[in-house]
């Protein structure tokens, strides 16, 4: 579909250096979905380090930043910025970061920007979708095996399938693919179910159904966050 980050972490560089406590992870096998109306995301960020593309992510406010932990572990916060504002790739905004603070549960992290960016926010979900809840996946990762990072916002249709608390990143949500799934360069991408960021992009295990992939849970660190960032999860 997108261009999610396939394994452990989505991000388009560090993906196959991730570290990893299941037994095995694989990349997940189904891309296709379309091309995102970025009117219904316009919160849609994503991440460069040292100038190139890296990682989706998620603006939650003025000044911060939601992406996955894998997106920024090994990388200073002089060197992470943000575009923001468009659906191209290397279009909108771009935002120099002041500090990335990284959730020691799980795999979610948080970028506060340098200067105040004005535009639309997320909307943080607090409570987990139940089980068959139609949602959606966004993220500039590659649309194949090999291809680049997409040039525009993609997106998919996803089904949410339970919850996971086993794996390297956290407790998570985990959903199914619909018409598309994730892949290299969505991790940190939001999942959205009714209305709301309920997940970021993490990664997917082989051992059931490699067409599903693992989302840290924005519910099970709403305290973190709203800790960190001032930005109410409800």
């Amino acid at each position: 579909m997108l261009s999610v980050t396939g394994i452990s972490a989505a991000s388009a560089s560090t993906l196959e250096s991730a570290p990893v406590a299941k037994a095995s992870v694989v990349a997940p096998r189904i891309i296709d979905g379309s091309i995102a109306d970025f009117s219904k995301a316009p919160f849609a960020a994503r991440e460069f380090v040292n100038g190139s593309f890296n990682c989706s992510a998620s603006i939650i406010s003025a000044t911060w930043v939601l992406t996955a932990k894998h997106c920024t572990e090994g990388h200073s916060a002089s060197s992470i910025t943000f575009k923001l504002g468009s659906a191209d790739l290397n279009g909108g905004t771009t935002v120099k970061v002041k500090r990335v603070v990284e959730w020691s549960e799980g795999d979610v992290a948080l970028a506060e920007l340098s200067t105040a960016y004005q535009g639309s926010y997320a909307s943080l979900g607090g409570s987990t979708p139940s089980e068959g809840t139609a949602a959606n996946i966004y993220g500039w990762g590659r649309t194949a095996v090999g291809a680049p990072a997409s040039s525009k916002l993609k997106t998919a249709k996803v089904s949410i399938v339970g919850t996971d608390d086993q794996g390297w990143s956290g407790p998570s949500i985990v959903e199914k693919t619909v018409d598309g799934q994730a892949y290299k360069g969505d991790s940190g991408g939001p999942l959205v179910a009714n209305g709301k960021v309920v997940g970021v992009c993490s990664g997917t295990n082989d051992y059931n159904a490699p067409d599903e992939v693992e989302y840290a849970s924005v519910p099970a660190s709403a305290d973190w966050i709203t800790s960190v960032s001032g930005v109410s999860v409800s």
